[in-house]
């Protein structure tokens, strides 16, 4: 498992009216990237997933990246991921790196999650090894940003992680780019 921090680009961000629909997807996107926000906005900190895919959607993106959320217990059905050649999931994740650092892992295995998915990520880490069971599964990417706490009914976010969106929104539009560049 190929783990590193990473830095943003600083870029500001630009806005625009999201008309995607989050559960819908033509039969094949496989030109497209798949980002997904992983979290709940009800754990603070642990909500940033959510909130970066909920800000990614008032952005004019690129028109192959086509974000969408799962939080709060959702679930989506396997063939809305296999209908794409690559994915990037975003997730807090409590890893004892610093607070608001921002990391990238590429896998080939749900093992490879294994030490960055939480007990309430159990359904999710159960998907992603039924999607990587199929047998043309997608390239999946995972951004994490570490958090160091996780605050149970609590809507927001500490100051790290707070000035850490920003950053976390551009690596993963940077990591869309190189991706599709790279098909």
């Amino acid at each position: 498992m190929e783990t590193k921090a990473v830095k943003s680009t600083g870029k500001p961000a630009k806005t625009r009216k999201s008309t995607k629909s989050k559960k819908q997807v033509p039969a094949s996107r496989k030109n497209e990237i798949l980002v997904i926000g992983l979290g709940n906005f009800l754990m603070g900190d642990r909500g940033i997933g959510v909130h970066i895919a909920q800000r990614m959607n008032l952005m004019h993106l690129e028109s192959y990246i086509n974000v969408g959320e799962i939080g709060g217990g959702e679930f989506l059905p396997l063939n809305y991921f296999e209908a794409y050649r690559k994915i990037i999931f975003v997730d807090a994740v409590m890893d004892g790196d610093e607070t608001g650092t921002i990391s990238h892992i590429k896998t080939s295995s749900a093992n490879d999650f294994s030490k960055t998915l939480s007990v309430h990520d159990v359904r999710f880490s159960e998907m992603l090894q039924m999607l990587f069971a199929s047998e043309n599964h997608p390239e999946i990417h995972l951004i994490t940003i570490s958090i160091s706490d996780i605050s149970p009914m609590h809507v927001g976010f500490s100051e790290d992680i707070d000035e850490a969106i920003d950053r976390a929104i551009w690596r993963v539009i940077d990591l869309a780019d190189d991706l599709h560049l790279h098909q």
